[in-house]
């Protein structure tokens, strides 16, 4: 993944590079002061939206309890979105040079005009690194109800990959708000549920589970490492209650812990 992550870098400085004009050009003729002028709004367009896409996700995933898989996919096959955006900010910018001028002999407006693009894309790439659009996507794909209004200590890892993916979500709430909130999850509401085993009344799972578990494999479900962060959740205490979740029409599987004791919610998900 370091290799396609270099790739990826060394390809994108010598486009932008090649764009702004740094790099020579075939063309023998000196480059007049407007052809330099929208080489330098290109390249700066370009540096920005290199920014907001690959740079400014990072610390924010981090600050939010990213285990660091997601950063380490993110560099290794963002340059996929990055170079396709790329492409549609340098075609939008062209549109402008040929018909702004048209309209307005003011640079400051065309500059405007190039760099909206880039601040929309970046700006989206930014929300969907915060905690809570991530805590979001873990919820639906477990079909669990929205965050509390009280959730608090939010963390958040969440990686995707072609053939596999992981989610791990935890935080706190007040019990009524947690209690609301297994109530109105659809995989609660929806699907019943049968204790794992005789004499364990605080471990459940879906009665038309595809792979039944037992209290030890809920356990290890929750537990194992396999790219979790570390405020995973490791063993079980007796003010904890589990179960082993199944999304319907899917091929994600978890587990959704509650500590009454410590009004912490822990969600972990696989996908397959």
């Amino acid at each position: 993944m370091l290799i396609y992550a270099l790739i990826g870098l060394g390809l994108f400085l010598v486009m932008a590079a090649s764009v702004s004009g740094v790099t020579p050009s075939r063309r023998r003729r000196a480059a007049t002061q407007g052809e330099r002028y929208w080489r330098v709004v290109r390249g700066l367009g370009l540096g920005m939206l290199f920014l907001f896409y690959m740079i400014l996700p990072i610390p924010i995933r981090v600050a939010g309890g990213s285990a660091g898989f997601d950063v380490v996919f993110l560099w290794a096959f963002g340059w996929i979105g990055l170079f396709f955006w790329s492409g549609v900010c340098l075609l939008w910018s062209r549109i402008v040079e040929v018909h702004a001028r048209k309209i307005t002999s003011n640079r400051a407006v065309w500059s405007t005009l190039v760099l909206l693009p880039v601040v929309v894309i970046g700006a989206y790439a930014i929300h969907e690194s915060l905690p809570s659009v991530r805590a979001a996507c873990v919820l639906d794909n477990a079909e669990l109800a929205a965050l509390p209004m009280s959730a608090s200590e939010l963390k958040v890892s969440l990686w995707f990959t072609p053939f596999s993916g992981q989610g791990c979500l935890r935080f706190r709430a007040t019990p009524g708000d947690i209690e609301r909130f297994l109530a109105t999850s659809p995989i609660f509401r929806d699907v019943e549920y049968e204790e794992c085993s005789e004499g364990q009344e605080r471990f459940f799972y879906p009665r038309d589970a595809r792979h039944p578990t037992s209290v030890e494999d809920l356990q290890r479900c929750v537990s194992r490492e396999g790219g979790a962060p570390s405020w995973r959740i490791t063993e079980f205490t007796e003010s904890m209650t589990g179960y082993r979740i199944d999304p319907s029409g899917s091929q994600i599987s978890g587990a959704v812990i509650v500590d009454e004791d410590g009004n912490l919610v822990f969600v972990r998900l696989s996908f397959d």
